[in-house]
């Protein structure tokens, strides 16, 4: 029996593939890590003559693998052989691995899995380590190993040397996960004067939308084949291969729908307006042209929550097979969600810190989702900020600085902005849904509503509320006079986000926050923002 088990995880993949900032660079390290799990694990089994084919595998994808050896002595060696190849491939990147065993497979990897959860804060050396007078790389402020002859010499250190060195077609990597018919090339740069390689294509404003998406749920899916396999551990490499599989594939089939249906109308000159850059397990992110940004997490999630549906069908069929109790499979969730977070910023700003603000962006939506649940399952969301001063990684301390305005006099805070809006699946939720931001934005572009002077609006709340709301009185008195109809729309789709709280100022009603001060929420800063981003032309001012 393969009771002894290697269960091996890279960490901190992002700080990995953005920290030199190149797009070219960024590429090379997300095909890196897609392959580390598919043909370069292959590879080092043979290595230790072990057939990829027979050994149980549970888990390999998203940088996380999980193998069961016959002998522990394979194990071993094959760890040995593992780190090496790691420590070449992936040098900086966070890596924690161990060596379990149990009476059964099951045991052994939840043995392994306690191991690696008390590892989570320990950080190895990274050896060599560098002379105290040292060069480093400029992009990435690590110490420089060697010098790129085809960038002027430039210093690079032995993470950037690597992903420069690593080749691979691009038929092959990652991006055929989205493409797999190859229909048009990826971007593989963003400079101007490049001159070789496929530019990103951009418009105008050279912006673009990062995102990150991760999936909801995944912990009560765990708890089922934990209990359903407690009793019959010959099920629990098939059961969990199937889950881990499946969900691989759902995830996939989803990115490959939004990338048909949102992508491949705005191919330019045979070029994709995007860059994948992580896709597995329940994982996306992504680079994409901004005003696409919104529609393609929109979609990627709708499609998400349908595959996953298929996939639990699929896992439950597998469970009654194996004898699992009717009222253990009751407790799966019909479906997945997803939660996502979007950063907008240009091109020529760090991506590192891009990624950071849309990770703390998708955990706010997961957060503001958790607390509109009221069935069970958790509704899909998603997060986003326009980036417009400076970049800021933690949603907190952008909250703190440029969307909320506090009013000591009324001991009241104005917050520019909603924590999270709904997609997927209508569920019956207090959530505001994204499609009335939609709408609302439909009103001022169609309309007669003059959008300069809610942008002007925005501003004032911050310098004075009280002027904010005479600000806002005139507004409305002279939409009333030429847009009425405009306006009762703008009201209503105003409402459906933040409930009526009066004419005073496009806020919601207050709402008890911290230091019992009230909280009044207007969706007005991610009006402004999705309008900007989409090409909304302002009109003229209403007199």
């Amino acid at each position: 029996m393969a009771n002894h088990a290697y269960l091996f995880e890279a960490r901190s993949i992002q700080p990995f593939l953005f920290a030199s900032g190149r797009l070219a660079d960024m590429v090379a390290g997300s095909n890196l890590l897609d392959e580390i799990s598919r043909r370069i694990l292959d590879q080092a089994l043979q290595a230790c003559e072990v057939d990829p084919e027979t050994i149980p595998a549970p888990r390999r994808a998203g940088g996380a693998i999980y193998l069961l050896f016959e002998h522990e002595a394979t194990a071993r060696r094959f760890r040995a052989l593992w780190r090496t190849l790691v420590g070449q491939l992936l040098p900086g990147i966070e890596r924690v691995d161990c060596i379990s065993s149990g009476d059964s497979a099951k045991e052994a990897i939840d043995a392994g899995i306690a191991v690696l959860a008390g590892r989570r804060n320990l950080r190895t050396a990274e050896l060599p380590n560098p002379a105290p007078v040292a060069e480093r790389n400029a992009r990435t402020g690590e110490v420089a190993v060697a010098r790129d002859r085809k960038r002027d010499r430039e210093p690079v250190d032995a993470a950037t040397l690597v992903k420069r060195r690593f080749g691979l077609p691009e038929y092959d990597g990652l991006a055929s996960k989205f493409d797999p018919q190859g229909l048009a090339e990826w971007p593989n740069n963003f400079e101007q004067d490049h001159p070789r390689g496929r530019r990103f294509p951009l418009d105008e404003d050279r912006m673009v939308g990062l995102i990150h998406a991760d999936g909801n749920g995944l912990g009560q899916i765990l708890h089922v084949l934990s209990h359903a396999t407690r009793q019959v551990p010959e099920h629990y490499v098939r059961l969990y291969r199937a889950f881990s599989q499946g969900m691989d594939a759902a995830t996939c089939e989803a990115a490959r729908h939004a990338t048909q249906t949102v992508l491949q109308p705005h191919i330019t000159d045979g070029v994709y307006p995007a860059r994948p850059l992580v896709l597995g397990g329940d994982d996306m992110t992504l680079l994409v042209r901004a005003d696409l940004a919104m529609d393609f997490t929109d979609l990627f999630i709708q499609a998400f929550e349908h595959e996953s549906a298929s996939m639990l069908q699929g896992l439950c069929t597998q469970l009654e097979g194996a004898g699992t109790p009717g009222e253990v499979i009751a407790k799966l969730p019909p479906r997945l969600t997803a939660c996502a977070g979007i950063t907008y910023l240009k091109s020529s700003q760090p991506f590192s810190r891009g990624y950071q603000l849309a990770e703390s962006l998708c955990t706010q939506a997961k957060q503001t989702s958790r607390m509109a649940t009221t069935e069970g399952t958790i509704p899909s969301s998603i997060a986003f900020h326009r980036i417009q001063a400076t970049l800021v990684d933690d949603v907190s301390a952008l909250q703190r600085q440029e969307v909320e305005r506090r009013d000591p006099v009324n001991n009241t805070v104005y917050r520019l902005g909603l924590a999270a809006y709904a997609v997927g699946e209508p569920d019956a939720v207090a959530l505001p849904r994204l499609d009335s931001l939609r709408k609302l934005a439909g009103v001022l572009r169609s309309g007669s509503l003059n959008a300069t002077r809610l942008r002007q609006l925005a501003t004032r709340i911050h310098e004075s509320p009280d002027l904010a709301r005479k600000e806002y009185s005139r507004w409305r008195a002279l939409a009333e006079t030429s847009a009425a109809h405009d306006l009762r729309d703008f009201d209503r789709y105003l409402e459906s986000l933040v409930g009526h709280g009066g004419h005073d100022l496009p806020f919601g009603p207050p709402k008890t926050g911290d230091h019992e001060s009230a909280i009044r929420s207007s969706p007005l800063g991610d009006l402004l923002a999705f309008l900007a981003i989409h090409g909304h032309e302002s009109r003229k001012e209403i007199t």
